[in-house]
């Protein structure tokens, strides 16, 4: 046999032996040496989230506000209407459970009254008769009066910092209820005054300078023009009269938050959240018409909106 016949009969064979040569084999082949398979699929990057996201959120409440009219001890406090503003910032763990931290700013509380009373003006003797004369030395004192006007007003406004923890209960639609609890810190800042209007003078301040009689009777006995003892005895002090006054009190107390609420996927990113939210800012000490120091809890429970944006 000639060589160029076994030549031909070697290159039959190898052709063959290809076409013979099942697809997976064939592919491994054309891999191994540096192909690529023809029915694969070029391989894409895959995304993850960072886990951080933003937040912010508005929200109108009905708030505890201290009640400044009259007995400290036993009257509840108002309900008044606020609102509030929200920003921050947390990290999601997992589908079932995040974090974040918030500052919220609370809209100004003023409550303001106008009390009508009396104002004492002087101090005047009151005398046992004997015959249509005075017997020295008197056995009371008989106040004078103006009809005044008692204008107070308190000014109450909440700042709140929280760290906070939610439970999301699973995605339903593009809908993830929640339930979430937080710890923090609450400033308040309260500003009280108190203005006594002289209605008998014109309306002008009140202001007196008082005088024992001189000599005072002993004991002490406040009598009406009636000659009549007055129930309760009152406690005047002698010289210039200043009811007014003006307090500016800040105070940093605990605070504890409760929440409950659904998110609502807009797109992949940006959900968002409508929620209930109960706050207890602690106690907070306050001064009545009266002049009496007494300690009220402020609460706020809350509807809330707002938007959350995970950043990637």
């Amino acid at each position: 046999m000639s060589s160029r016949t076994i030549v031909c009969s070697l290159a039959l064979t190898a052709a063959l032996a290809v076409c013979a040569t099942p697809p997976a084999e064939a592919a491994d082949l054309a891999s191994f040496f540096g192909g690529q398979q023809a029915d694969s699929e070029p391989t894409e990057p895959v995304e993850f989230g960072t886990g951080w996201y933003i937040r912010g959120d508005v929200g109108g409440s009905v708030d505890n506000t201290p009640d400044i009219l009259s007995d400290p001890f036993n009257v509840p406090f108002n309900q008044k209407l606020n609102w509030s503003a929200e920003l921050g910032g947390g990290y999601q763990f997992n589908q079932w459970f995040r974090a974040d931290l918030t500052y919220t700013y609370y809209g100004d509380q003023p409550l303001t009254s106008s009390t009508p009373g009396n104002c004492v003006t002087a101090l005047d003797p009151y005398f046992n008769y004997v015959n249509n004369v005075a017997q020295q030395p008197p056995i009371g004192i008989i106040p004078e009066y103006d009809s005044c006007s008692y204008n107070q007003k308190t000014t109450v406004q909440k700042n709140l910092f929280l760290a906070s923890g939610y439970v999301d209960l699973g995605n339903y639609w593009g809908i993830t209820p929640y339930i979430g609890a937080g710890v923090g810190a609450g400033y308040i800042n309260a500003q009280q005054s108190l203005n006594v209007i002289d209605n008998t003078q014109g309306g002008v301040p009140y202001s007196a300078t008082l005088t024992f009689p001189n000599p005072s009777p002993v004991p002490l006995v406040y009598y009406n023009n009636q000659g009549q003892p007055l129930n309760p005895q009152p406690n005047y002090t002698s010289g210039g009269q200043h009811p007014n006054y003006s307090v500016n009190t800040q105070k940093w107390n605990f605070a504890f938050a409760l929440m409950a609420g659904f998110s609502y996927d807009i797109s992949r990113n940006l959900k968002l959240d409508l929620g209930y939210r109960y706050v207890n800012f602690g106690t907070m000490s306050f001064k009545s018409l009266s002049g009496a120091l007494f300690d009220k809890g402020l609460t706020s429970q809350e509807v809330r909106l707002g938007l959350r944006y995970l950043i990637d």
